[in-house]
């Protein structure tokens, strides 16, 4: 059965049981148009084909293009084997709506009658450009929060990193200086000289180097409009991976030693120095917050 669109006449391809033909609404395919398929009826057996049964009102009366009871338009003819229920009854309300409805078929006013459960084409058109956009928004919402949250984590990162390769540096430079000391002790008592530290040294010296490579390898890479900082990071962390290396290996008289810790110390103070006047405003924010909780006095 084809049934062809009162608007754009395109032919929509179907399949209708003779026996129980009754009205539906359709929406064209193409143009989205939604129109009523009513049916003139005739009935099976009979021989006079001038009487129709209308399949929305199930009223019988001469043959003509809309039904003289409900005034709606007859799309086709059908034939059915008995004559279709009557429409059951309504109430007074439904009956106004009738009565408008039919005042509005007599006017050659189209119904639009809509169907549930479907959208028309231009209206889903417009729900997923909604959709699209509201997936667009949240997705940079999001991206704008992980890309604040994770500088801002960097720079806690990088205040921590900080106090731990500082406080490493002190506890190196004392190790070594014990070292010296004993040194010089045993140079002045004829004794030979031993280069191998104590064992609770070497576990403290090896905790803090754990604690501060941690936390190194949380503020790699840094962030792009945070390359500056993190280069001078590294190279604060160079100086004190040269001390502790020398305190886990002395090697050297006591003086060479002792003159080795004190460049390093000097450098590190240089390092603070430069970062202090590049500084950026964040980082000092962060570190005037992290004041409270660690000993950071050689960054003020």
């Amino acid at each position: 059965m084809k049934i062809i669109c009162p608007n754009c006449h395109h032919r929509h391809r179907g399949h209708t049981p003779q026996s129980t033909i009754t009205p539906f609404s359709l929406v064209c395919a193409r143009c989205s148009t939604e129109f009523l398929v009513n049916w003139k009826i005739r009935l099976a057996g009979k021989t006079d084909d001038t009487v129709v049964v209308c399949s929305w009102c199930a009223a019988k009366q001469q043959d003509s293009d809309r039904c003289q009871c409900c005034g709606r338009p007859f799309y086709d003819y059908a034939r059915c084997r008995q004559t279709p229920r009557r429409a059951p009854k309504i109430s007074r309300k439904r009956r106004d709506e009738n009565a408008v409805q039919t005042q509005r078929a007599s006017q050659e006013v189209p119904e639009t009658r809509r169907v549930r459960g479907r959208v028309p084409s231009a209206a889903r058109w417009k729900i997923c450009i909604l959709a699209l956009t509201a997936i667009a928004v949240l997705g940079f919402a999001l991206s704008s929060f992980w890309h604040k949250n994770s500088e801002q984590q960097y720079l806690t990162n990088y205040v921590i990193a900080l106090y731990g390769i500082r406080s490493g540096l002190e506890l190196s430079g004392r190790t070594c200086s014990d070292i010296a000391a004993d040194w010089r002790k045993d140079l002045d008592a004829g004794r030979e000289v031993s280069n191998e530290i104590s064992r609770k040294e070497s576990e403290d010296l090896a905790t803090v180097k754990r604690e501060i490579d941690l936390v190194m390898s949380k503020v790699k890479p840094a962030p792009e409009k945070f390359g500056g900082i993190g280069a001078k990071l590294q190279e604060m962390y160079d100086i004190y991976l040269e001390v502790h290396t020398l305190a886990n290996m002395p090697f050297g008289t006591p003086k060479s030693i002792m003159s080795t810790v004190d460049g390093s110390k000097t450098g590190f103070r240089l390092k603070v120095q430069e970062l202090k006047q590049s500084m950026p405003a964040q980082l000092s924010e962060e570190v005037r917050k992290s004041a409270v909780k660690y000993d950071l006095s050689f960054l003020q």
